[in-house]
């Protein structure tokens, strides 16, 4: 069925041309953005509190004779490592010669030392895309405005 037929009869009118509408998207650039990561460098001093354990043994001695070996023990904030040796006697015997009694001791020291810290911040540098001619070709590629936003938490922008 064509447009004419849509028409009444007794109208007497007669469609002579018409015209049909297109829309077409072209996809066009408007701006360009670069995005890179800088790494800044900032000498800090740290301070932090280093626990340091140091031991003193002493030697005991002993001349005890024995059917087995002793076991390591502790006794407190001392350990007891005793100390061994066979002799030679009609029979053979344990002797305990000596034990070792270590003892640790923690300190705290503060200590300062220098380093350096470094922190990345993201740099966006934002320009016009590329400008376009009649037929709707780009033509060439503009400088880039710089801007750049620090991405550090610890630092006030």
């Amino acid at each position: 069925m064509t447009k004419l037929d849509q028409l009444p009869d007794d109208e007497g009118a007669v469609l002579l041309a018409q015209e049909d509408v297109i829309i077409e998207k072209q996809l066009s650039q408007a701006e360009t953005v670069r995005l890179r990561t800088v790494v800044d460098e900032e000498d800090v001093r740290l301070r932090e509190n280093l626990l340091v354990e140091s031991v003193h043994v002493e030697r005991v001695k002993r001349d005890v004779a024995l059917e087995t070996a002793p076991v390591v023990r502790e006794e407190g904030d001392v350990l007891i490592v005793p100390v061994v040796e066979e002799r030679l006697v009609v029979t053979k015997r344990l002797h305990l010669v000596e034990e070792l009694h270590i003892r640790r001791t923690t300190i705290k020291a503060p200590i300062e030392i220098d380093a350096t810290r470094r922190s990345m911040r993201a740099v966006v540098e934002r320009g016009p895309g590329p400008q376009a001619d009649g037929d709707g070709r780009s033509q060439g590629r503009p400088e880039a405005e710089s801007l750049t936003k620090a991405v550090n938490p610890d630092r006030d922008p």
